[in-house]
């Protein structure tokens, strides 16, 4: 029995001591990459967004991203492995991309939540702004008159768009839209470098544009800016 038990604690001990190798191994492969050596269009074409602003909304994070362990990811990493997955919706790797960031799937989970998390806590306000004041109005019509298709007095371009979910477990009806898939119908408004000035994720796919346009607080404030005597300001979009 002693001798069964031995053997049993050995095995247990093999197992954890294979574990760590594998984990040594694994950032051993990870920090021997560097994304941010990859050429600017492979960047971009792995995570959706220039080297430069994925540096920027790790800067702005940072503080808030600070690894737990000295084998835990680095705050760059974080962002990039959170960004991988919005561009492609999977932590796997991609068709044709070269990067590999030999992470698990739990922790890919870990990172896609805190980051997500501390986007709409700390960038979403600041980044994402309507122009409401006077002095922002009119920036933003500058904006439009000089665009390459110019359109005098606007504001912004608005549409709704569908973002497929996995079909939830209450009211799991109301999120089916028109083309019979699972979904948000999500409201933004941009300017003319596609900035994004305003986004509306609150309503299921089974609404349509006219319905959540009905009940925007855009349209509260346009209507706003008219009653005030501003009779030239618009917002473009396809009816």
């Amino acid at each position: 029995m002693a001798l069964h038990f031995l053997a049993w604690e050995l095995m247990l001990l093999e197992e954890r001591v294979n574990m760590m190798e594998r984990r040594v191994q694994r950032r051993r492969l990870r920090d021997a990459q560097n994304p941010y050596d990859l050429p600017d269009a492979e960047f971009r074409r792995s995570f959706r967004i220039s080297p430069e602003l994925s540096l920027m909304i790790t800067d702005s994070l940072r503080p808030f991203l600070i690894r737990q362990r000295s084998t835990g990811l680095s705050p760059e990493i974080q962002v990039l492995v959170a960004v991988n997955f919005y561009a492609h919706g999977s932590y796997q790797r991609t068709t044709g991309d070269r990067f590999d960031f030999c992470v698990s799937p739990s922790t890919v989970s870990r990172c896609l939540h805190s980051v997500t998390d501390l986007i709409n806590q700390r960038l979403l306000r600041p980044w994402v702004k309507f122009p409401v004041s006077r002095e922002d109005r009119q920036a933003a019509r500058l904006k439009f008159r000089n665009a390459p298709q110019p359109f005098e007095g606007t504001l912004g371009a608005i549409d709704c768009t569908y973002i497929n979910i996995i079909a939830p477990v209450d009211h799991e009806e109301a999120f089916v839209n028109h083309h019979q898939n699972h979904s948000l119908n999500v409201q933004a408004v941009v300017d003319p470098t596609l900035k994004v000035l305003n986004i509306n994720a609150r309503y299921p796919g089974a609404r349509n544009d006219a319905y959540i346009w009905s009940v925007s607080p855009i349209r509260q404030v346009m209507e706003q800016n008219y009653g005030a005597g501003e009779r030239h300001l618009w917002l473009i979009g396809m009816s």
